[in-house]
């Protein structure tokens, strides 16, 4: 088996995102000074034929590699087709909570930008006591990973599973039209989704696949959903050093 010295490789690949990728940060090989590497007559091959590109790919390469430093510019460009209209929903995450009055607030909504809504065709309206239900679900393509990352899209918020084991917090998906026209008489119908599946990170396309699927609710007599908080101030982004609660 070959013994391949760290400086045999060169440095970690550099990118012109503010994540530290401009400063010189070592040899890319970062588990020790040597590092074997399994030759081909390993496999039964003829000995002596090194094989480099199976050398693993450290975090620090990624972080700075054309897969990460490129997204700001492709969130900037998806975002212009959600500004010229052609995307006329806009898809929340949401975290809400039970205050002392047993009344659902919300604590916090993240908007998701850039987004696309997929899978139409898997909804159904059926007809219910209530009056009409949804069966089925959505697929949200186009989810920035440098806006959010996998436990944010699971619920998590102050690095906690959110609605984990209570009753008096949950964390849905909302998805709702764009107001068309200025002062309709009603407005644009919220409807409630939760996750479906593990959201997938396809990096050949920059972009998180969340599935989801339609959350029964608590209704009144009439229809209307119990447990939608009510809206305050929209927020396009949710940082990694998530907010602190407020109890």
């Amino acid at each position: 088996m070959a013994v391949l010295g760290a400086g045999d490789f060169g440095g970690p690949i550099r990118g012109f995102a503010d994540c530290g990728c401009g400063q010189p940060s070592g040899p890319s090989i970062t588990q020790g000074t040597k590092i074997y590497v399994p030759t081909v007559d390993s496999c039964g091959g003829s000995s002596g034929t090194e094989l480099p590109g199976n050398v693993p790919v450290s975090d620090a390469q990624y972080q700075c590699s054309f897969g990460v430093t490129f997204q700001p510019v492709l969130d900037g460009a998806r975002r212009i087709v959600h500004a010229a209209g052609l995307r006329p929903y806009r898809v929340y995450l949401v975290w809400q909570e039970r205050n002392r009055q047993r009344v659902w607030e919300q604590v916090h909504r993240c908007e998701l930008m850039p987004v696309r809504v997929s899978n139409a065709e898997g909804i159904e309206l059926t007809s219910a006591v209530w009056g009409e239900d949804i069966q089925g679900g959505y697929t949200l393509e186009e989810v920035s990973p440098a806006q959010v990352d996998e436990d944010t899209l699971h619920g998590y918020l102050n690095g906690t599973d959110w609605a984990e084991k209570s009753t008096e917090r949950e964390f849905f998906y909302e998805i709702v039209l764009h107001q068309r026209c200025p002062g309709a008489p009603l407005t644009p119908r919220r409807r409630r989704f939760i996750i479906a599946g593990e959201p997938y990170l396809i990096g050949q396309r920059f972009y998180w696949r969340v599935e989801l699927r339609e959350q029964k609710v608590s209704r009144s007599r009439g229809g209307v959903d119990q447990t939608i908080g009510t809206e305050y101030e929209d927020t396009t982004q949710l940082p990694f050093n998530r907010p602190t609660l407020v109890t």
